[in-house]
């Protein structure tokens, strides 16, 4: 009959409105889906590029500490080696016994070579710029002048032989005074301790 016609209708479009309902959710939870899958995609992609940066920084990272360990070793062999020679260099020195000066007319040191202090009556530094008289004891420093007087109106070398009280013994010096320009002289003087020793032990 009619309602029972017009009931199957309305069950007819409840179904059609409800399996299309259906299909728009189906298809709205598809959408989303994808959406995450999308930024899944990107946030792996993102992570695999950090870490192939990641992987470049320490590679980079190992080849600078390999070099930067080779230089560190090279400048530590090159410090071992100034050390060696500097070591080296400072006993030669102290082995020399021959002391250097650069003493003008008045007695004032310029120069001091080597800087070994035991054959010196004070330190190169506190010598230069001073005078003779003042470093010196008289008897030393009035023959220091008279012979830089003697070289600078000669011309000629003076021999020289002195004592000095250096560190608490008596060391004896030789050697020669010689010119050097119109008001300055070389003065050149060795230890001659052991000489002088020797010599008095064959008098007695």
């Amino acid at each position: 009959d009619l309602r029972y016609t017009d009931r199957l209708d309305r069950e007819r479009t409840i179904r059609i409105i409800t399996s299309g309902a259906i299909l728009l959710e189906v298809l709205v939870l598809l959408l989303v889906l994808n959406g995450i899958r999308n930024k899944l995609v990107a946030q792996a992609t993102e992570v695999l590029r950090q870490k192939q940066s990641l992987q470049q920084q320490a590679s980079a990272l190992a080849v600078f500490n390999k070099d930067l360990a080779a230089v560190i070793e090279e400048r530590e062999a090159a410090f071992a080696t100034i050390a060696e020679e500097s070591a080296e260099q400072s006993a030669l020195f102290n082995a020399i016994t021959e002391v250097f000066f650069v003493i003008d007319r008045y007695g004032t040191y310029h120069k001091v070579s080597p800087t070994n202090d035991e054959l010196l009556a004070a330190s190169r530094d506190e010598l230069l710029g001073r005078r003779v008289q003042d470093v010196l004891p008289s008897p030393v420093a009035a023959l220091a002048l008279s012979s830089i007087s003697k070289v600078l109106s000669s011309g000629k070398k003076v021999d020289v032989e002195y004592p000095l009280e250096l560190h608490g013994k008596t060391v004896w010096f030789g050697g020669t005074v010689n010119p050097l320009s119109d008001d300055k002289v070389l003065w050149e003087v060795r230890d001659i301790s052991d000489t002088k020793m020797a010599a008095e032990a064959i008098k007695e």
